[in-house]
């Protein structure tokens, strides 16, 4: 298949808007449980970073407007696993590859790449996990529009009840965004000496 640039670029676009919000989130939901403010911004750069392996996967899959075949599936389930390698070859440290490499493991053991559960998942992973949920819903995708700010936390209650998220983190980060203590861009990098 032959892409256009322009598509090629929104799609990166895509990747680091997300990637950017997530960073926000993940960073702010650091500081509300209470987190050393080094991992704040360590949060920050995994989630900043947490989908740059989507680069190696098919342009098409990730601009299908339809369902993913069960090949497909297996294809952008990679995504964590190529993350991780890519970050390696540029030199993150450990504690940011993990939490990318984990980002799609369910509390319950039921994720992604390994089946990890529980404590098990880094609690930096736990945290992307939230953050990039609540943001993959509330923004356009290809295949539906974005979800409103109630619908998205009302999804997302079901996925904890199902044990998919961690109940502490998740409560923390329900309460942060009932009150819209999230930061902007911006404010991060004034929060302390990195």
């Amino acid at each position: 298949m032959i892409y256009k640039n322009v598509d090629i670029q929104e799609t990166i676009d895509l990747i680091n808007n997300h990637g950017k919000r997530v960073g926000i989130l993940a960073f702010d939901l650091s500081k509300q449980l209470d987190l050393p403010d080094k991992y704040w911004f360590l949060n920050y750069i995994a989630g900043r970073w947490h989908d740059f392996g989507k680069i190696a996967i098919p342009f098409y899959i990730l601009n299908k407007p339809t369902r993913l075949s069960i090949h497909e599936c297996e294809i952008m389930k990679k995504h964590p696993t190529y993350s991780y390698a890519l970050l390696n070859l540029c030199g993150f440290g450990m504690y940011v590859k993990k939490a990318i490499l984990y980002h799609h493991e369910d509390y319950c053991g039921t994720g992604y790449p390994y089946g990890l559960a529980k404590e098990n998942i880094p609690l930096s992973s736990r945290i992307l996990r939230i953050c990039d949920i609540y943001d993959a819903l509330t923004e356009d995708r290809v295949y539906r529009d974005k979800l409103s700010y109630h619908m998205a936390l009302s999804i997302m209650d079901k996925d904890c009840n199902n044990g998919k998220l961690d109940y502490h983190i998740y409560s923390v980060f329900k309460t942060m965004m009932r009150s819209r203590t999230v930061n902007t861009y911006s404010q991060i990098y004034r929060t302390g000496s990195w």
